[in-house]
């Protein structure tokens, strides 16, 4: 809130100075307005709604980014005002586009509001989960694999567990594949462990360096060696908001979830025509949700001993979202 108080105020700045010089009962309309085109104005709480919209802004560079909203509102306007001209307001498309903009407006604001009501995790449940996933936190770890694959999936096991029998490298049972003419791709790869399956997690917890682990994938089977691994545990003090970040997800799918319940239980819901059998019972009908891109960067250099990997919190809620 502070933040955007900041932006509020910048972007206030030179009307307060208008109103300052001149009759303020007078000014006091114009100071609202930061822009016309062709007599339409553009006030300053559009710009304050949009720049409210972009998140975060660089500090120091709130009015360069106030300026530059409104350039795009002054453009925006140009084009809404060549469009009702063209009264294209009245195109059946953009009516349908109108209204369906407007649904997706009042359903937003709804499930926003509904969200207050949201209770924040208390210490003793970050307490709690911190200490129920020990691999993931106070003994988190950064492994460096190795990694054969080749297709086949498990119709390949009794095979590939012949070849590694005996074999000290990855390299050596590579060899033995192209001796059998099996075809195979090679790759290595460095990886905390908020970024492995949590399924498999507990298994490469478990293991020393050199091991390996013969992992079938759908059509695939992939054998793994651990190359190299470095422990670099999070205090709960580092954890808390990562924790904290996932634990109000789940509340928020949860609240979301019994709330649209609630609604499609006391709703009259009738489907009709192709979409009959959305109405037989049993049917399960999806909360819509917000979703969060996340990025996939995965360092490939050797890890140095005694140096700490960059720690990303994206990374660690993806591998939380795997619970």
């Amino acid at each position: 809130m502070k933040h955007r108080g900041r932006v509020v105020l910048f972007a206030l700045l030179p009307f307060v100075f208008l109103t300052a010089c001149g009759d303020k009962k007078e000014n006091h309309a114009e100071t609202q307005v930061a822009a016309k085109v062709n007599g339409d104005e553009i006030s300053v709480h559009q710009i304050n709604f949009a720049l409210a919209r972009l998140g975060a802004i660089q500090k120091g560079k709130e009015a360069e980014a106030g300026r530059q909203v409104l350039k795009g509102l002054v453009d925006q306007q140009i084009l809404v005002q060549q469009a009702l001209d063209k009264r294209l307001d009245r195109n059946p498309n953009v009516l349908q586009a109108i209204e369906a903009a407007k649904h997706q407006i009042l359903a937003q604001a709804f499930l926003e509001q509904m969200l207050q009501k949201l209770v924040k995790p208390t210490d003793a449940e970050i307490h709690d989960y911190y200490a129920k996933f020990p691999d993931l936190f106070a003994n988190r770890r950064i492994y460096k694999f190795g990694e054969v694959s080749m297709a086949g999936g498990a119709t390949q096991m009794d095979k590939v567990k012949q070849l590694l029998t005996g074999t000290k490298s990855l390299e050596e049972f590579a060899g033995k594949l192209r001796a059998e003419n099996i075809a195979f791709k090679t790759v290595s790869y460095i990886k905390a462990a908020e970024e492995l399956p949590m399924t498999m997690l507990p298994k490469f917890s478990k293991m020393a360096n050199g091991e390996v682990a013969i992992i079938p994938s759908g059509d695939s089977l992939n054998v793994l060696q651990l190359q190299d691994s470095k422990n670099q545990p999070l205090t709960e003090e580092q954890a808390k908001p990562i924790i904290e970040n996932f634990l109000t997800g789940q509340k928020r799918k949860a609240l979301l979830e019994a709330e649209m319940k609630k609604l499609r239980d006391t709703a009259k819901i009738e489907y009709l025509g192709a979409y009959t059998d959305l109405g037989k019972a049993g049917q399960k009908v999806p909360v819509a949700t917000q979703s969060t891109a996340v990025s996939e960067n995965t360092e490939s250099s050797e890890i140095e001993p005694g140096k700490r990997a960059p720690i990303k919190d994206s990374h660690v809620e993806k591998g939380l979202s795997g619970l």
